[in-house]
């Protein structure tokens, strides 16, 4: 797939309502325990799970609206948002990670670089997943996170 021009109007992040960053106080060991504690969908978290061994990142935080993931090498962090996820220095660096999917400019930053989620969902739902997403089974009682349709949590058992 070829990267879609700045100017053609898919960039997700203009669907989104801007909403003004606030830090939520919580760092995270690892981005799976981000991805349960700001409810992604299990579509979003199979399809970013390359980032936690491809990204060379220094450590995960919250904020209100994402998930930053910060650079050992102190260049523009990664935002992890519901629909989306920006902050990629290149279209070669998207490649590396995630193969061959479709990416454009941000406009985040000038340079900077974003792909979109397979489960883009509404964006103002806040919780990554689309109202109409039938692959959603549930949250688990025991962590919250997102379960698969098979109503077994995967990190719970």
């Amino acid at each position: 797939m070829n990267a879609t021009e700045p100017d053609a109007g898919v960039n997700p992040e203009d669907e989104y309502d801007e909403v003004v960053e606030t830090v939520d106080d919580r760092d995270y060991g690892t981005l799976q325990e981000a991805f349960q504690q700001h409810r992604r969908s299990f579509a979003n978290q199979q399809f970013l799970a390359p980032i936690a061994e491809k990204f060379d990142a220094a450590g995960y935080s919250g904020r209100s609206a994402y998930i930053k993931v910060s650079r050992r090498d102190g260049g523009p962090a990664l935002e992890i948002h519901a629909g989306y996820t920006n902050g990629f220095a290149s279209e070669d660096e998207i490649v590396r990670i995630f193969g061959d999917v479709e990416r454009w400019h941000s406009g985040r930053g000038t340079g900077l670089w974003g792909v979109t989620h397979p489960d883009h969902g509404s964006p103002r739902n806040g919780t990554g997943r689309s109202t109409k997403d039938k692959r959603y089974g549930g949250e688990c009682p025991t962590c919250g996170a997102v379960l698969p349709l098979s109503g077994t949590c995967d990190f719970c058992g």
